[in-house]
């Protein structure tokens, strides 16, 4: 069985797709359809596109803005689709994607214009069972223009993550801080804590584009699963009409066989 959790989601917002990738959530009708994006381990090649739910609610059941989930639709998974390689639908899944506020894990408990959740599926193409466990993912509403803002916002709240280690799968949550300087335009820190001495960082600050307010960067430093991170990716946005909160997703690897990648998200 080929166990493929380990793949991160690229940043998502509600409202818009971002590398095609959308939330269509209708709290008043009760439905929610999410088609999610997938990069590998380097963060550069999209591999996997996953629909669960749709808007008539045949898949899906919504209580709240915090609270949804929804059904993977029967062959709404696609595998393979970097550049130069075909798509392929799996003859047939099961899986579901769920709000993390559904999870039995801390929680951001004053962020309102993030959410994260996770997904799982178990998939047959005839050839070999894939299965996919708690993939985390991030949405929210970005803000569209940090132009003007001065100060320094610090932020604090959590980060979600799975956990390869030479064969063994886990999730792991940590504490999240950081630091930008609206002025500047920059994210002077960011530091995720998840125990046991293991904690990434920022090698340096990054550039935060002014509108909408994202950034990026490959300088991720620090320790995970007790190696040191010897690449990495940082995808990740402002968030809320004044950037009140921040969010993102991010990718770590020791170089052999410890890998580490998945969400976070915290509020001023």
């Amino acid at each position: 069985m080929k166990h493929d959790g380990a793949a991160v989601p690229k940043l998502i917002s509600t409202g818009a797709a971002e590398g095609n990738v959308s939330v269509d959530h209708n709290v008043s009708a009760g439905t929610v359809g999410v088609t999610l994006d997938y990069v590998d381990v380097s963060g550069n090649n999209v591999i996997m596109t996953n629909r669960f739910g749709n808007a008539t609610g045949d898949y899906s059941a919504s209580l709240s803005n915090n609270y949804y989930a929804a059904q993977q639709e029967d062959g709404g998974i696609n595998i393979g689709l970097s550049s130069g390689s075909s798509s392929g639908g799996f003859a047939s899944n099961a899986g579901v994607v769920a709000s993390g506020a559904l999870a039995n894990v801390d929680q951001c408990t004053n962020c309102e214009y993030t959410h994260w959740g996770v997904w799982s599926s178990n998939m047959d193409n005839m050839t070999e069972a894939v299965v996919a466990s708690q993939v985390p993912y991030i949405a929210g509403e970005i803000t569209q223009d940090i132009s003007g803002m001065t100060g320094t916002a610090n932020y604090t709240g959590k980060a979600y993550a799975n956990a390869y280690d030479n064969g063994d799968l886990g999730n792991i949550v940590g504490d999240l801080s950081a630091s930008v300087d609206l002025g500047a335009q920059t994210l002077d820190s960011l530091s995720m804590d998840f125990g046991g001495g293991d904690v990434i960082n920022i090698g340096a600050a990054l550039s935060i584009n002014p509108s909408p307010a994202t950034f990026s960067g490959t300088n991720l430093t620090g320790t995970i699963l007790g190696g040191p991170v010897s690449s990495s990716t940082i995808n990740g946005a402002l968030f809320g009409p004044n950037a009140e909160e921040i969010g993102g997703s991010f990718t770590t690897t020791d170089g052999s066989n410890k890998h580490v990648g998945g969400v976070f998200h915290g509020a001023q």
